[in-house]
């Protein structure tokens, strides 16, 4: 269920500004509207310290080799800025090097030499001059040039030129400030200095925790910071606004009541963004992760399909997957992940408890069809046996007919709530004669199935299907293009678009015929796993006890492979039929914001 909320505007003296904005962030139930801060030295200095505690974390998220020990030994602020001034200190040495070694560059031609005995001799009266030449310029030297050759490759010759005070055709080395060897001992500082500093900040590996922490407490000040700094108002008066869940409003009106807070409530107008907060049972809050997972949120104007899609990404989850020994694969790793999770933080993670279900799903599927890892001598032991459906066994001749037929019907149903379902709420809009569309849509459906059974399972075509589908299409030239005025008008132009009803009713047709890949996957699923059997069982009975196991090894990586090929099948397909096709059908568009309202993080989590 989407919760509805109100539109709230709160009024507070600007110099009580702080302990106001405390006070809601108590209660924590108001969802802002977006602000714009004023950048001030504060909150300027709260992003500079949540950037430098990010690098911490990421630098010591980087170590292979984690030490031991506790948040409680770190000061977290201090190991923020000291990682952070350590990897500038990197960063400078590393640059130093690169300095270093552009001078090496430059100076290996002329060989290690100190520039202060150059020096020495100049003043003594032999004077050294440096120059690069090519092969040309070298002997184009006068015969009274006297030099000595120091170093020669294909592209040029360094030469020393002895007392020569004359022009010389050729590039002329300055006389360097520091030798070779320098360059080659600062390297070798920088390298000892860089691996101090690396130690120094291995030492902080077990400060992560303490970091993570950090973050989230300096995420909390730099939002009130925001909303303190970006609040409308004067040197009198000061007001935020945003959308209050009516389940909350009672406790909102409370403490505003209590703390003199002025409050001013209204409903929201339709262009107003306005956030989505969503909430059900615990049965199909299951779900939930899924969500939370793919970032999708319906809008607040749109339908809650958490139930629903609970209830047919089951059914797709476990035909995809569809081996009943997957599924106890599956389920023994959720069930461990829902007792880890409970004993390392208090409380039982969502997805485990969605992934346990799905498994059991999974489970009761395979189970009906006879599928405990595509072995037909366990399908044939007789306490499995008895479980299963005839028409669903795996190894039967009519097992394909029959998930093809459950698949298209599960199609059909699915769409057809949609469109029930958008039928219902047409009702509440005017004109409400527009709502028909949605029954035409759902003749249009059933009609569309039966073809698709007459298609591709050769089942005959009852008259009433044709019935049902120019009925169909007749509803959507009728009532497709209504508005609130001239209803015959709009007859008309329903009648100009009957090439467009057309190609959507074959859009329609192929959204059924889409989930066929239920069947398909999970038929690939099993093939797979009957591949990599008989390979298996060749390599037992050809090699001996060496074919045996090596046939394990194969037979373990196959089933391996295949569970991994099914998980990614489930994003794709199942996920995809929901949101696309059945969501499509509604009208969804997962355009919403989701709820998150002003409120003490910390305590919340306490």
């Amino acid at each position: 269920m989407i919760v509805k909320m109100k539109k709230a505007v709160v009024f507070m003296k600007t110099s009580q500004k702080t302990r106001t904005l405390e006070i809601l962030r108590d209660v924590g139930v108001l969802h802002l509207s977006s602000v714009t801060p004023k950048e001030g030295s504060s909150l300027e200095e709260l992003k500079r310290a949540k950037e430098q505690t990010l690098l911490a974390v990421a630098l010591l998220s980087d170590l292979k080799k984690k030490k031991n020990g506790g948040a409680a030994e770190f000061n977290a602020a201090e190991v923020a800025a000291s990682v952070a001034e350590l990897h500038g200190e990197i960063a400078r040495l590393n640059e130093d090097s690169a300095r270093c070694r552009a001078q090496i560059t430059a100076l290996e031609p002329w060989g290690n030499f100190s520039p202060e005995d150059l020096k020495t001799l100049s003043a003594a009266g032999l004077k050294i001059r440096l120059f690069s030449l090519s092969e040309k310029q070298l002997k184009a030297l006068p015969e009274t040039v006297s030099y000595v050759v120091l170093r020669k490759t294909k592209k040029m010759t360094a030469v020393a030129v002895l007392n020569e005070d004359g022009e010389i055709d050729g590039t002329e080395q300055p006389l360097p400030e520091h030798s070779l060897q320098h360059w080659y001992d600062q390297i070798e500082e920088n390298n000892r200095l860089t691996a101090a500093a690396r130690t120094k900040i291995e030492s902080y590996a077990g400060a992560l925790s303490a970091l993570h922490s950090r973050i989230k407490t300096l995420d909390a000040e730099i939002e009130f910071e925001t909303v303190r700094s970006g609040a409308d108002g004067d040197e009198e008066v000061s007001w935020v606004s945003g959308f209050v869940p009516v389940d909350t409003l009672d406790t909102l009106k409370k403490r505003c009541a209590e703390n003199a807070i002025g409050l001013v409530l209204a409903e929201p107008d339709d262009d107003d963004p306005v956030p989505t907060k969503i909430k059900n049972g615990r049965i199909v809050s299951l779900i939930q992760p899924l969500f939370d997972f793919l970032g999708t949120v319906p809008g607040y104007k749109e339908a809650d399909v958490n139930g629903f899609v609970l209830f047919f990404f089951s059914i797709f989850f476990a035909m995809i997957l569809g081996d009943a020994g997957y599924g106890l694969i599956f389920l023994t790793a959720s069930v461990a992940g829902m007792f880890l999770t409970k004993k390392k933080s208090g409380k039982v993670a969502p997805v485990t408890v969605l992934l346990t279900w799905l498994s059991f799903c999974v489970v009761v599927w395979g189970a009906l069809s006879g599928n405990w890892f595509a072995s037909q001598t366990l399908a044939q032991w007789a306490p499995l046996k008895a479980i299963t459906v005839p028409a669903l066994d795996a190894f039967g001749a009519q097992s394909s007919d029959s998930v093809k037929f459950l698949s298209f019907f599960i199609g059909t149903v699915q769409i057809s709530i949609a469109h029930i379902w958008s039928f219902i709420r047409g009702l509440r809009e005017k004109p409400r004669v527009k709502a028909l569309t949605d029954i035409g849509w759902l003749m249009a459906c059933w009609g569309l199935f039966n073809l698709m059974l007459n298609l591709i399972l050769k089942k005959p075509m009852l008259p009433v299907s044709y019935g049902l589908i120019g009925g169909g299409v007749l509803f959507l030239i009728l009532f497709g293009k209504q508005d609130d005025n001239h209803f015959f008008k709009n007859i008309g132009k329903g009648l100009l678009g009957i090439v467009s009803t057309f190609l959507n009713t074959v859009n329609m047709f192929s959204d059924i015929m889409s989930y066929i890949r239920l069947f398909a996957v999970g038929l690939a699923s099993f093939q797979i796993e009957l591949a990599f059997s008989s390979i298996a069982g060749s390599l037992s009975e050809s090699l001996g006890v060496p074919g045996m196991i090596f046939g394990a090894v194969v037979l373990l990586f196959g089933h391996a492979l295949n569970m991994m090929l099914g998980v990614l099948a489930i994003l794709v397909h199942a996920v995809r039929l929901n949101l696309l096709e059945f969501a499509g059908h509604l009208g969804q568009q997962w355009v919403g914001i989701k709820y998150r309202p002003f409120e003490n993080t910390k305590t919340n989590q306490e």
